[in-house]
C-alpha cells in the first residue's frame, strides 16, 4: 500500500488494535499544504498525539514507548488536498463564471467569487472536527 504521509513516533497508550502515538512535527510539516491532517491544533511545534490502527499485527507485539512509523494512505492525503486546495478553486471559477452568465459585471463576478470560497473556508472551520477528525492512520513498521 502506498503511503502519502509518513511519520515516526513513541507509542503513548495500547488499547485494543488502537494505538496512541506521539508524533514530532518535522521541517517539512512547516511547508506542508495539509498538514492540519497531522496537527490538528495547528501548532507545528512539540508533540502530536495520533490514534493508529494496526492492519495485520497484533497489539501484543508492542509496548508502550516503542518507535513505530505510521502513515496515511494516498487517498486520506488526496481527501484533504481536494476539501483544502481543489473544491474552493473550483467553486470560485464556477461561482464567477454562472455570475458572469448572468449578464453581471466582472467586479461582481470576481466579489461573488471571492464571497463563496469565504463562506466555504467557514463552513470548513466549523465543520472541521467531523471533516477532519478522523484520518485514516496506520501502523507500517515498528
Amino acid at each position: 500500500m502506498d503511503y502519502a504521509l509518513r511519520h515516526r513516533g513513541t507509542i503513548t497508550n495500547i488499547s485494543g488494535r488502537k494505538l496512541s502515538v506521539a508524533i514530532a512535527a518535522t521541517a517539512d510539516c512547516a511547508g506542508c499544504a495539509v498538514r492540519s491532517v497531522c496537527h490538528p491544533s495547528g501548532k507545528i511545534a512539540g508533540d502530536t498525539v495520533i490514534e493508529a490502527r494496526l492492519l495485520a499485527q497484533s497489539a501484543t507485539a508492542y509496548s508502550i514507548g516503542d518507535t513505530v512509523e505510521v502513515g496515511i494512505t494516498t487517498s486520506g492525503r488526496m481527501r484533504a488536498i481536494m476539501f483544502a486546495l481543489a473544491l474552493p478553486c473550483m467553486l470560485l471559477i464556477a461561482t464567477i463564471l454562472l455570475v458572469g452568465s448572468l449578464g453581471m459585471t466582472q467586479i461582481y463576478a470576481a466579489l461573488s467569487g471571492i464571497a463563496t470560497v469565504l463562506i466555504y473556508y467557514a463552513v470548513l472551520y466549523a465543520l472541521r472536527r467531523k471533516v477532519f477528525a478522523t484520518p485514516s492512520w496506520v501502523v507500517i513498521t515498528s
